[in-house]
């Protein structure tokens, strides 16, 4: 039972993140990637999730996405009304995020750890 409330926990402090901050990255073990550069890893979005969801219902899109993509980083943030879940690389440089990024077709690759989106 404490594995199952651990991981209740850290899906709901990845939603309450996203909701009150507009976003975070997690790595494949849970922790929150705070260096490095975040490049979404599918075009388009994985899941997309009004900001109604409720807890159960993220962790149902979290798990199917961790199903699909178990090697990967977590992306969540927050437009307009709408919460986008992705798997995500967190990659070293900015030039191979940029890289990575235009080749995948993203508006954006993030810098995690000065808490900038930069456009491409």
């Amino acid at each position: 039972m404490a594995n199952v409330d651990l991981y209740h926990g850290m899906t709901t402090a990845m939603l309450v993140r996203t909701l009150q901050l507009g976003g975070g990255t997690w790595l494949p073990g849970g922790q929150r990637a705070v260096r490095g550069f975040a490049v979404g890893d599918v075009a388009g979005s994985f899941a997309l999730l009004p900001e109604t969801v409720s807890p159960e219902a993220f962790g149902i899109a979290l798990d199917n996405l961790r199903a699909a993509f178990p090697a990967h980083s977590v992306g969540a943030w927050l437009d307009r009304g709408t919460i986008h879940l992705d798997p995500v690389r967190v990659v070293e440089t900015e030039t191979e995020a940029r890289e990575m990024g235009a080749a995948l077709g993203q508006l954006a690759v993030y810098d995690l750890a000065a808490g900038r989106e930069i456009r491409l």
